[in-house]
């Protein structure tokens, strides 16, 4: 884990902007094509606003979600429809999206469609992931108490997703694995508030067994935090 501690939330979230900035123009100029992953919530709206005033060749950039809420675009709990009014304005628009969300039932019935619009979509190890983490320790939509988080944070699955319950949510939900999320270049993970600061050093101390920890400890690819109080 390599800690970043900015002076206020202004500041961490235009640093994980340049981060995410620098990871998809390098990929561009090597391989002429970019991927990001991008989380959803509250926090990182202004990080979200600042890349998108950055210059990007966003035509060859290619978006998904860490996770997403089995709600339709429109509704206001949907992280794609914060991403349409926070990052896909002006030439942002122009990236190409791949939601989590199809109009199917459930998410446990769309899980191949979603993995196979991934893989063709989204160049692979992703340019940048941009997460988020809750006081509870979660991060994407990997939650203490999902039944199913053993398979989410197995590195050895070959899941890309799967479908996620949690009783802090009212609705379904469908989120990357920890295999999927940390086959990246760069793994950013931006955080406010003491609360989370000592979440995330219990997690890091090997102190927790909260989902937090699985991320801090995997040795595959190091974790940048950017902290802001």
């Amino acid at each position: 884990m390599v800690l970043e501690v900015a002076t206020d939330r202004l500041e961490a979230s235009e640093t994980a902007a340049r981060h995410l900035h620098a990871a998809v123009v390098n990929d561009i100029a090597e391989n002429h094509r970019a991927s990001l992953v991008l989380s959803g919530g509250s926090t990182p709206l202004e990080c979200y606003r600042h890349l998108g005033n950055l210059e990007v060749p966003w035509r060859n950039v290619a978006i998904t979600l860490s996770d997403e809420r089995w709600v339709p675009p429109s509704d206001s709990q949907s992280n794609a429809g914060m991403l349409a009014q926070s990052l896909f304005v002006n030439d942002a628009a122009n990236a190409t999206f791949v939601p989590l969300w199809t109009d199917k039932p459930m998410p446990e019935d769309a899980l191949t469609e979603i993995a196979t619009a991934i893989d063709e979509q989204l160049p692979r190890p992703f340019s940048a992931v941009l997460l988020g983490m809750g006081s509870d320790g979660h991060f994407a939509s990997l939650f203490p108490d999902a039944e199913n988080l053993a398979n989410g944070l197995d590195l050895n699955t070959p899941a890309i997703c799967l479908a996620a319950r949690t009783a802090a949510s009212p609705v379904p939900r469908i989120s990357l694995t920890l295999a999927t999320l940390i086959n990246c270049r760069e793994l950013v993970l931006l955080i406010f508030g003491t609360e989370k600061r000592a979440v995330l050093e219990a997690a890091a101390a090997g102190e927790s067994e909260l989902p937090i920890a699985a991320l801090l400890t995997q040795d595959s690819k190091p974790v940048r935090v950017i902290w802001a109080p």
